[in-house]
């Protein structure tokens, strides 16, 4: 199989790119791929924090992705945000 460092590296970029034209469950997916790998890209994180108001999640998906952000030590205001306002 294909190193998963490798994987990751190569389709982070891909995905960080085109974050804009994800679902809330693809989103949430993609981040606990990477969180359980515990492979941090920066741009990607950042492109589904800057997106996540769109994505229409719901309360388990906002929790998924709080912890996916927490275990790759990401700060993501947005989402501390919407947990605030959906009360989870």
């Amino acid at each position: 199989g294909v190193d998963h460092q490798l994987l990751f590296t190569t389709a982070a970029p891909h995905l960080a790119r085109n974050v804009k034209y994800m679902n809330g469950r693809d989103a949430v997916d993609v981040c606990g791929a990477f969180a359980e790998f515990r492979f941090k890209h920066n741009a990607l994180l950042a492109e589904l924090a800057r997106f996540l108001p769109a994505m229409g999640l719901s309360d388990a998906e906002v929790a998924a992705m709080q912890g996916s952000f927490q275990r790759l030590d990401f700060e993501a205001p947005m989402l501390r945000r919407l947990q605030q306002l959906k009360g989870t």
